[in-house]
């Protein structure tokens, strides 16, 4: 790539017509936010959604993980503001310094990319707990570091366990999917309690010893769910509506998991388009009177 230098404002600009295009529903709970919130959004969007890409290209592994120690020694640089050669990186760095978000973040941000590329097994729920961490835990921490929130070292517990809410309902919604490119996300030691094969998981249909093993998945999400509920009355005001949206959008794919008694091999689950947009409807609403928000069930 030739070195690209760019304004702060064209940078910023760059980062939101990213996010627009390819965030989809949640790029709607970034437009909510205050600018400098928004804008921060979108910059620090640019910079996972360029780690998300570069792990899953067509690319050999060995290609791949050379290609995320480059954008890693980049992010590096950026922090430490060198930011030519790429158009998001001004906006990054801006937003890095301008809301204290730390470099450790996105160093576990890239550590996880990199596990998606060497580790296809994950031998029990600690195992898995840390590379969820990793790529959706560090999100909510960042998020957090941009929204502004009271109480910080128990707003990023509950941050944590929120990532790992998150990723817990994507590994459910993904089982088939996953184990179709060889990888699996339950916790081999689990898999054996309840019985289950890696070949029962490719289906087509779904075993009681499979819905057993994905029930008691399921369960757990639902604990981080309501241990994180709490963090809403923490996230600033004018940035709350942002952790409703995501918080709710997520359960709700929960939740309709479970209502298909977490059938995930015979079809794919997914929040409704009209689900999506009533559930930023309520947001607005339980968000408008400050300190009123609830997350309900």
């Amino acid at each position: 790539m030739e070195p690209v230098n760019v304004s702060l404002e064209a940078s910023y600009r760059h980062c939101d017509a990213l996010a627009k295009r390819e965030a989809k529903s949640f790029y709607l709970s970034f437009r909510v936010l205050p600018e400098a919130k928004r804008r921060a959004m979108c910059a620090v969007y640019a910079a996972m959604r360029r780690t998300d890409d570069l792990a899953d290209s067509d690319l050999p592994t060995e290609t791949k993980l050379a290609q995320i120690d480059e954008w890693s020694d980049t992010l590096a640089g950026a922090f430490a503001g060198r930011i030519a050669g790429d158009p998001m990186l001004p906006a990054f760095h801006d937003t890095v310094s301008r809301f204290s978000i730390e470099p450790d973040l996105f160093r576990h941000l890239l550590a996880g990319a990199r596990m998606d590329l060497t580790q296809t097994r994950y031998a029990t729920i600690d195992d898995l707990s840390l590379y969820c961490f990793r790529v959706a835990g560090v999100v909510g921490l960042v998020c957090l570091r941009i929204w502004g929130c009271s109480n910080r070292a128990e707003a990023d517990k509950l941050g944590e366990a929120c990532g790992l809410a998150f990723q817990l309902t994507n590994i459910l919604r993904d089982v088939r999917e996953d184990r179709e490119r060889g990888r699996i996300y339950l916790p081999g030691d689990e898999m054996r309690a309840a019985g289950v094969t890696e070949a029962d998981l490719a289906g087509p249909t779904l075993t009681e010893p499979v819905r057993s093993l994905l029930e008691g998945i399921a369960d757990r999400a639902e604990e981080c769910y309501l241990r994180a509920a709490p963090l809403v009355a923490m996230v600033d005001a004018d940035s709350r509506i942002g952790f409703v949206v995501m918080y709710s959008t997520y359960r709700a794919l929960l939740q309709a998991i479970r209502r298909r008694g977490c059938d995930v091999l015979t079809q794919r689950v997914s929040v409704p388009a009209a689900t999506k947009l009533a559930i930023m409807a309520r947001a607005m609403a339980e968000t408008r009177l400050l300190g009123g928000a609830r997350l309900h069930g």
